[in-house]
């Protein structure tokens, strides 16, 4: 990169603007008890935290260029030395939490879930291309913002499905036209797309210099999903429970520690 986070002092120790930028998982940081600390820490050496979720009506008309993607105004009103993305959207929940008319799996290569073989078993290249050409067009905001900022910047990862189906039933109990016939894929498809959504998403990462961090290990369960007490009502959305972890996961990252991707 073009530039780097301080040298010789941390972050935590020296005081960053840190801007996190992205959806409204932001909000599950910026709600955090940690956060709120570090904030307060950090603007009595003239920095802080500052957060833009651009779900937020204001925020997409103030942020946002005529294409949706991100434009100048951010960097021209902040002046951030490290920059947080969590542009990346629920991909694998949109394709794989309602079972389809014919039943599918796949065999995601190194890969331990179970494949079942009384479905339509789909090759695993279809599988990739098809989430890949989805996946890529959400990593435009991504994207952009590497463009528009050569300094240190992540790239934050979502958090895996509820292993327990039902769960997902009974918060969209308001959509009931959503759920007429409806049934619930087996979690081990959910978990693989979701993997799937991830390997696709760090690829394209590394290839803009931009690494990811993905869910804190905390949060998950022993198989990889997520621990119920961390979901909020809505399904695809996060507590702050969760943003304490991903924060504390950040401000180790700025330190200069990394968090590899679990497999």
């Amino acid at each position: 990169m073009a530039k780097t986070i301080g040298e010789g002092e941390s972050a935590q120790a020296k005081g960053y603007e840190i801007l996190f930028y992205g959806t409204c998982h932001v909000n599950a940081i910026r709600n955090s008890k940690s956060a709120m600390k570090k904030h307060s820490d950090l603007e009595k050496k003239g920095s802080g935290l500052k957060f833009i979720n651009i779900n937020q009506p204001h925020n997409r008309s103030m942020y946002l260029d005529h294409h949706g993607l991100p434009s100048d105004v951010a960097f021209q009103r902040f002046k951030p030395e490290v920059l947080v993305s969590m542009t990346n959207r629920c991909t694998y929940f949109g394709v794989g939490l309602f079972e389809y008319e014919e039943p599918f799996d796949f065999h995601l290569p190194g890969s331990a879930l179970p494949i079942d073989p009384s479905r339509r078993i789909i090759p695993y290249s279809q599988v990739f291309d098809s989430m890949r050409l989805r996946i890529y067009r959400s990593l435009e905001p991504l994207n952009r913002l590497r463009e528009r900022f050569d300094g240190p910047m992540v790239n934050i990862l979502l958090q895996p499905p509820l292993k327990d189906g039902q769960i997902y039933l009974d918060r969209l109990r308001g959509k009931r036209s959503l759920l007429t016939g409806q049934r619930v894929t087996p979690a081990a498809i959910r978990l693989k797309i979701y993997r799937l959504q991830n390997q696709i998403t760090q690829e394209a990462s590394n290839k803009i210099n931009v690494p990811t961090l993905g869910a804190p290990a905390e949060a998950l369960d022993k198989e990889g999903y997520l621990k119920p007490k961390f979901a909020k009502d809505q399904p695809v959305h996060v507590t702050a429970a969760y943003g304490e972890l991903q924060f504390a996961q950040i401000m180790s990252w700025i330190d200069g520690e990394r968090t590899p991707l679990p497999q």
